[in-house]
């Protein structure tokens, strides 16, 4: 008995092309998904080697852009990257109008705003303008989190009443 042997190039083809599609796939939205879930990881953590302040008006009108003032320290004993998370708490959104020094990466999305900055000097703190746009209306906390590196960081709680 003969058995055929069939060409099976056009399968070794369609695998290799469904793994590569997968790879870069995983590599497009795992990031993301992890940058999601492992900023709200970050925001329970509370280090003492950072300091924040953020101070925003307590009223805003529905769809008018106004501004958040954040301030970052280091107070730790290494230069690193100074990441800020800004997530509304409940009721209405926002919007990234603009960021003044402007950020190395911006990953917004419709749920958290997230800034990078390059390097923030051991002993140093830096100042970063949020033009924001919220929408909605009542009352609306809103969490910014300031880390310094990875697992570094301390978040504080800015209270927005949005007016139509």
């Amino acid at each position: 008995m003969n058995a055929e042997n069939p060409n099976r190039a056009w399968v070794y083809l369609v695998f290799g092309c469904l793994a590569v599609v997968v790879v870069l796939g995983c590599c497009l939205v795992v990031p993301c998904v992890g940058l999601c879930g492992f900023s709200t990881y970050i925001g329970n953590n509370q280090s003492a080697d950072v300091q924040i302040q953020a101070t925003a008006p307590t009223t805003v009108r529905s769809g008018q852009p106004f501004d958040l003032t954040v301030t970052v320290a280091n107070n730790s004993n290494q230069n690193d990257m100074l990441i800020l998370v800004i997530q509304p708490l409940s009721g209405g959104s926002l919007e990234l109008v603009s960021a003044r020094p402007a950020p190395a990466v911006n990953q917004s999305n419709a749920f958290q705003i997230n800034l990078s900055y390059m390097q923030l000097a051991a002993g140093q703190s830096r100042t970063v303008v949020l033009r924001l746009r919220a929408t909605g209306q009542g009352d609306m906390p809103i969490m910014v989190r300031g880390n310094v590196g990875i697992l570094k960081g301390r978040s504080t709680t800015v209270d927005l009443t949005i007016e139509p």
